[in-house]
């Protein structure tokens, strides 16, 4: 057997969250093939199983204005916690969301690293380009005129890779200026969020479930125009409140408005009832979200067995159909007439909210994206419900509510339901077990990093930090929910 490839796995912590688990996940697989690990970080949760891998290196936690000029100290630190573990130098750097702007440390780092000509994998899940104006405007601050942002951010040279969760992102990384042999897809590996299950829910008031922290983009006000769409016998449940206190003021409005209009939901059902009960209660998992990363919320309900209806999102859902994953039934719009808003109404919020959208990121206001913006949301009379805001979902809900006429007016007009595709939940379970499971995960893992072992060093130069936010701030993917 050859020497096994030393890799060096760094993010800001390892406390619960997203990150941290492809890490471990990263950890399971990368043991199994030849992959010698040790993970880096500055924060942590004590009981991450990551643990038995990392060290911490002080300055790598979202860090204080006071740290951000020590790179050269943080560098040595890392270099010698690695080699503590490793028993020499990694062959693979692996950085995690690096360029997000929680610290100004991290890209510091990346850059002098890449200078020196350490072979860099950067993973990149978040980009503050994608609806974090003020994280962005934190990077700016802190490192200048966009173009040295991008020197900073989006180091380019052939000891550089980028790895990334869809082909949407992918493709931006690319446009942006890496070279296609650089840029990696890679899907995170997916596991049941519980046991498969075999039980039958209760059918008599099914339960339809949407499993979720409910933050602006779950697009709660969607979820919460199918409960006014019931027929009144199915209970509608979501798992989580959000955390923030900006979050938590929309997600109380919507409690409110629930109450007042007595929609059969029950909020929050997570802090009363364990996750895998809810599952097991549920007669189908529902998503409504209008944005997503990797998008674990389109695979999971059918590795518990469940069925899942509500939005498709196919900029992130059409790597899982490629790999056969039938998603056919999601829709990509539900439509309402358009004339219940008013165009004249909807292009004024448009135009203030794209204006301060564009300010936020430091950009001019470009004068045609009002109508690029609405032509992408309506059509033949009719706008998107998820492009709208809290308000104007709020009169749409409260309209068919109260007229059944108004109801027949809404496309599509009903959910899914699971016996119009029998066989797909078995369908679509094995499917996901076979494309996304560990092994295949830890083997396309591996080979990616013995890709990047062997790369040549180069000066580095940098992508384009102006187009990858042209390619986040097109007005045809705007969405006022994520203002």
């Amino acid at each position: 057997m050859s020497d096994a490839l030393r890799v060096a796995i760094v993010h800001y912590h390892l406390r619960g969250g997203g990150v941290t688990r492809v890490i471990e996940h990263a950890l399971s697989a990368a043991l199994t093939k030849n992959v010698k690990p040790v993970v880096l970080h500055g924060d942590r949760d004590s009981s991450s199983p990551a643990l038995e891998h990392a060290v911490a290196v002080a300055g790598l936690e979202y860090a204080s204005q006071e740290s951000f000029d020590d790179v050269s100290g943080i560098l040595a630190d890392m270099r010698t916690a690695a080699r503590s573990k490793l028993g020499a130098q990694p062959d693979v750097w692996h950085f995690h969301n690096h360029s997000l702007g929680k610290t100004l440390i991290v890209p510091r780092l990346v850059q002098r690293m890449s200078e020196e000509g350490d072979k860099l994998l950067l993973q990149i899940h978040d980009f503050p380009e994608d609806g974090r104006p003020d994280l962005y405007r934190q990077l700016l601050q802190g490192i200048g005129s966009n173009g040295s942002l991008g020197h900073m951010l989006y180091p380019r040279g052939s000891h550089v890779h980028y790895a990334a969760l869809n082909s949407r992102d992918l493709e931006f990384i690319i446009k942006s200026g890496a070279d296609r042999a650089n840029a990696h897809l890679l899907p995170n590996p997916v596991q049941s969020p519980t046991d498969a299950l075999t039980t039958t829910p209760d059918n008599s008031r099914p339960l339809v479930l949407y499993a979720t922290r409910a933050i602006r983009r779950k697009n709660i006000g969607e979820f919460l125009l199918w409960a006014a769409l019931s027929d009144g016998e199915s209970r509608y449940g979501i798992t989580s409140a959000p955390e923030s206190p900006i979050a938590l003021q929309h997600y109380r409005r919507w409690q409110d408005f629930a109450d007042e209009l007595r929609l059969p939901v029950e909020f929050n059902m997570g802090a009363a009832h364990a996750f895998p009960d809810l599952i097991a209660q549920s007669s189908q998992l529902v998503t409504t979200s209008v944005a997503e990363g990797f998008g674990l919320a389109f695979l999971e309900p059918w590795l518990a067995n469940r069925f899942l209806v509500g939005r498709n999102l196919p900029d992130i859902t059409r790597d899982f159909s490629m790999n056969g994953v039938n998603l056919d039934h999601l829709y990509e719009r539900l439509d309402v007439p358009l004339q219940w808003i008013g165009q004249d109404i909807l292009c004024e919020r448009l135009q203030g909210s794209l204006q301060d959208y564009y300010a936020a990121y430091g950009r001019p206001f470009p004068q045609d994206s009002v109508v690029e913006a609405l032509s992408a949301m309506s059509r033949n009379g009719m706008v998107d419900f998820g492009r709208l805001d809290e308000t104007m979902q709020e009169r749409i809900i409260t309209q068919v509510h109260h007229s059944p006429d108004a109801r027949r007016e809404i496309l599509p007009r009903t959910l899914a339901q699971a016996d119009s595709t029998p066989g797909l939940v078995d369908q679509n379970r094995i499917t996901i077990q076979n494309a996304f499971d560990l092994e295949s995960y830890g083997a396309h893992l591996a080979l990616i990093y013995g890709v990047v072992a062997a790369s040549p060093v180069e000066k580095p130069r940098a992508l384009s930090a102006e187009l990858m936010l042209e390619a986040f701030l097109d007005p045809k993917r705007f969405t006022l929910l994520r203002t």
